[in-house]
């Protein structure tokens, strides 16, 4: 049962817009983001340094990956997608070198009831920014990638475009 359209939920946003939540979720995000960094990936050769092509590389994941990634996710009190962030964490920490790591993601931005059924991308970007940091292992990045989804999703209904520094 579709209970808004996506009129109704434009008129439901700019009010939000007008409100002090608006404000408390603005300054979460940028407490948040405050001094964050895209990670510096190693440049990869140009096509003419190198004699091979780039491509997209398309697999599935098997299922007895998924099953396990769900079974740690469980045992952590967790998300499978928030251990598939994790590890992409660590992939990138492996990379850069750094601790303090941010990647951009979309959350769905349905969090009323009247969305449910909604036809209409009323998704929002957000910076997913998690500190490694410590031991960095996996159950502790696990932890804190736990963290930085739940809050993102606490406040997801920010649109990306109005974070500003001024």
């Amino acid at each position: 049962v579709v209970r808004w359209q996506y009129a109704q939920f434009c008129q439901w946003q700019q009010e939000w817009l007008a409100s002090p939540e608006m404000n408390e979720d603005r300054a979460y995000w940028m407490r948040h983001l405050a001094g964050a960094q895209v990670p510096r990936l190693p440049l990869r050769p140009t096509p003419s340094e190198t004699p091979w092509l780039s491509a997209s590389i398309t697999e599935m994941i098997g299922a007895a990956t998924v099953s396990a990634l769900g079974q740690i996710a469980r045992q952590q009190h967790t998300t499978i997608a928030s251990a598939v962030l994790a590890i992409y964490y660590m992939v990138l920490r492996e990379h850069t070198g750094d601790d303090d790591l941010a990647v951009a993601s979309f959350l769905a931005n349905r969090t009323r009831p009247e969305l449910q059924n909604t036809v209409g991308l009323l998704a929002n970007m957000a910076v997913l920014r998690t500190r490694i940091g410590g031991r960095g292992d996996f159950s502790e990045v696990l932890r804190r990638t736990h963290t930085t989804a739940m809050d993102a999703f606490v406040h997801q209904r920010l649109p990306y475009q109005l974070l500003r520094g001024d």
